[in-house]
């Protein structure tokens, strides 16, 4: 083999396929995490009516200085409208990428987050920074498509696949990580926009990654003239997926409560310093980790049981929170919600996969996961608004209780899958087929 097909076989090499995923979600999650903890700050800044003067540290200005009403109205629109964007471009994501396949959106998508992190590092304004959030949804959602999608493409042996995919899902906890890690300590030793500066070039490199992979043809799983509403419309009368899709939604609601009240009640009632949230965060990423991989390895039979073990883990998780008397008592709830935190995503959306295979031959992956990241940002929507509504009507334990009782009921319905997910005869016996709807 000369020098060039050596280039050519490493450009259309599956393993670079998974690095380049890999990458993307790495990005997909630093995103999202970073912009959680500098949004906040940033919208002090921008207020002129917040006193910020004194502040020494990131959370001396988070946390320490009193934030008006119009820097949380602010905070909430921008937050608000990166998930709308994000919710609703998940569907034209899907299109797209199973138009045109995933390379060139996801080149794209790494080119429109770096220039929300470089505006967010920059932003002057409000309605700058709301604009920010709307293009960050955007690029987002065809960050988390287009990578589901391109192992979907590459990888016909469902087996594959379920590898490919749990070692993907590995760049959530190592994107959140880095977020943890990098953004605090840069904000606080250097300035306000270094860490989106570093998170602009991160997407840059994703980009070019991307660019250097070239698919083969051959392993691209989809067909042009059934894309689109049509493929929609017949997803969402199909039970099985319209159940794991609600399925998926109730677990990420009950995330995004999750995210939306736990730093708040650590820092104040638990009245743990930054460093040691830092701690319990980080040394509990790696139970997701380990989450990812035994799903993505052992996942592929028994698949209903997977779903319900990672909703079980969540709901023990949170169902334990309130249990716990100081930060490091945190440790033992925060690693069960981890684990479920790394079991379900590839679960479901491995078993997602594996119904559009069995039950549609065309099977357009950008479509049944663009459903998926849509009932996700879904949950993450109505997650806090549902959260703030509760909490001056309940205390954190009882919320923690009730989601977990919720996640643990609705896991239940995973039992629709089993005994079903790897015979074909069985889903071709249910009555609502392709004929009956469409003729």
């Amino acid at each position: 083999m000369d020098g060039h097909d050596a280039r050519t076989s490493f450009r259309q090499s599956k393993a670079l396929v998974v690095v380049v995923a890999f990458v993307s979600l790495s990005i997909y999650a630093s995103t999202s995490r970073l912009s959680a903890i500098l949004l906040p700050v940033v919208v002090v800044e921008l207020d002129s009516s917040t006193e910020t003067t004194n502040a020494t540290t990131y959370a001396d200005l988070l946390y320490g200085k009193k934030v008006t009403s119009s820097a949380n109205h602010v905070l909430g629109y921008t937050t608000a409208m990166r998930y709308t964007f994000e919710l609703i471009f998940s569907l034209v994501s899907g299109v797209i990428v199973d138009k045109f396949g995933w390379r060139w959106p996801r080149c794209a998508s790494c080119l429109i987050n770096a220039a929300a992190m470089f505006g967010m590092a920059f932003a002057s304004s409000t309605p700058l920074l709301v604009a920010i959030g709307a293009l960050q949804g955007i690029g987002l959602s065809l960050t988390s498509v287009s990578s589901l999608a391109s192992l979907g493409e590459t990888f016909s042996d469902d087996t594959e696949r379920n590898k490919a995919l749990g070692k993907s899902l590995v760049g959530h906890p190592t994107g959140q990580a880095f977020s943890i890690i990098i953004g605090p300590l840069l904000f606080e030793y250097f300035d306000l926009e270094s860490p989106s500066l570093v998170l602009a070039v991160f997407c840059i490199f994703g980009g070019l990654l991307a660019l250097l992979s070239r698919p083969k043809d051959k392993a691209l799983r989809r067909i042009q003239e059934e894309t689109g509403s049509a493929t929609y419309t017949l997803f969402l009368y199909d039970p099985y997926i319209t159940l794991g899709l609600l399925t998926n939604f109730t677990f990420y609601f009950g995330v995004s409560i999750y995210a939306t009240v736990l730093f708040e009640w650590l820092y104040y009632d638990l009245t743990a310093a930054l460093w040691q949230i830092t701690v319990v965060l980080l040394t509990c990423m790696p139970l997701m980790v380990a989450g990812n991989l035994l799903t993505g390895y052992f996942g592929n039979s028994h698949r209903w049981a997977w779903i319900v073990a990672g909703m079980w883990f969540y709901s023990a998780g949170m169902a334990t929170y309130p249990t716990c008397a100081s930060v490091w008592h945190v440790l033992a709830p925060e690693g069960l919600v981890r684990i479920g935190l790394g079991i379900f995503p590839c679960s479901i959306n491995s078993t997602l996969a594996r119904v559009a295979d069995e039950r549609y031959s065309h099977a357009t992956y950008g479509a049944i996961y663009g459903l998926s990241i849509l009932t996700m940002d879904l949950g993450y929507i109505l997650g806090p608004l549902f959260a703030g509504f509760m909490l001056p009507i309940m205390t954190f334990d009882w919320l923690c209780r009730m989601v977990a009782i919720l996640i643990f009921i609705v896991s239940f319905i995973a039992l629709i899958y089993r005994g079903k997910i790897d015979n074909k005869q069985q889903y071709e016996q249910f009555p609502m087929t392709k004929n009956q709807l469409f003729h």
